[in-house]
């Protein structure tokens, strides 16, 4: 709850507009081409980006109880096949490989 209270104050600081998805183009977009010359948001774009993930990621966190862990996008895959064979039945966790977020139960 905590870790999504502070990214919520992070994300009204950077000006983020209360809608925008970490999947839209425009968030995509400026993580890419951030423009430090532009105001608000736009000059921080990865910052901007990481701090919607981190927004869902939270929110999936408090919604399920789950924990968050974040992994190497390259070794999410292993990482996920990995817990699945230990078959901790009541293993909770928010995985944030990349751009992909999910919840393994």
């Amino acid at each position: 709850m905590r870790l999504l209270t502070e990214t919520q104050r992070l994300a009204e600081a950077l000006g983020l507009p209360a809608d925008l998805e970490r999947d839209s183009e425009e968030a995509v977009d400026v993580a890419d081409d951030a423009d430090p010359t532009a105001g608000g948001w736009r000059r921080y774009g990865i910052e901007a980006y990481v701090c919607l993930v981190l927004i869902e990621a939270a929110k999936l966190s408090v919604s399920t109880g789950a924990a968050i862990a974040f992994v190497q996008a390259d070794r999410a895959s292993s990482f996920l096949v990995g817990l699945l064979q230990r078959c901790w039945a009541d293993l909770r966790m928010v995985v944030v490989p990349g751009e992909v977020l999910g919840c393994v139960r």
